[in-house]
């Protein structure tokens, strides 16, 4: 994990991701921080410190189970917070938040900044509609009803570039073993509904 304290590290992703569009007050210090792949923004040694809001990456969040295997929860991606949880003064234990591949994030120290956040129209605003896009996607994508293939679809309309760029992020959204989700990908490949890019990689025709 590296803080990023370059003038124009810093002044680029302001203008590319302003800070107005998750918060107006301006009485809450804030950072950016960059994790490399396989680091951890939360874990049960560390938690509810501070809030993330990720700006490129992504993160995957899960449990451990009794036998050490890792229980998935969700995958977290740009443009949602992590830590809200925490912010309202709740905590889960056992959690994890590990990310996927280079993840770059603004950072709020909750103690420094829960009482103003908590106040803050533009913040609750981005947070409600963080858990409604959250809670939409997860009722849509019934895997105990919609087969691989169905979710595979949906799963891509509801990405903003339409695309996959790695078997493995996917897995934990789509609830599946890599067997079937590649059985699946096979597919809708043959059946002209995606194409393929790469390795791994996939998109909407």
């Amino acid at each position: 994990m590296k803080r990023l304290k370059h003038r124009e590290e810093i002044e680029r992703l302001q203008k590319k991701y302003p800070v107005t569009r998750y918060f107006t007050s301006d009485q809450c210090p804030y950072h950016y921080r960059v994790y490399e792949k396989g680091e951890f923004l939360q874990s049960p040694d560390f938690c509810g410190r501070d809030l993330h809001i990720i700006l490129s990456g992504k993160v995957q969040v899960y449990s451990l189970s009794s036998a050490g295997q890792k229980v998935s929860i969700a995958s977290i991606g740009s443009g949602y917070p992590v830590g809200e949880v925490e912010l309202f003064g709740k905590h889960i234990p056992f959690l994890y938040v590990e990310t996927v591949r280079r993840t770059t994030c603004l950072v709020l120290p909750v103690a420094d900044c829960r009482r103003h956040l908590l106040h803050d129209p533009t913040f609750l605003y981005f947070l409600a509609n963080a858990l409604t896009e959250k809670l939409t996607f997860s009722s849509n994508i019934d895997y105990s009803n919609a087969s691989v293939s169905d979710r595979v679809l949906f799963f891509l309309q509801a990405q903003p570039d339409h695309q996959i760029n790695s078997v493995e992020e996917v897995l934990y959204d789509l609830h599946c073993s890599r067997s079937s989700l590649q059985r699946s990908l096979a597919a809708l490949c043959k059946e002209g509904k995606i194409e393929k890019l790469g390795k791994g990689a996939y998109r909407l025709p």
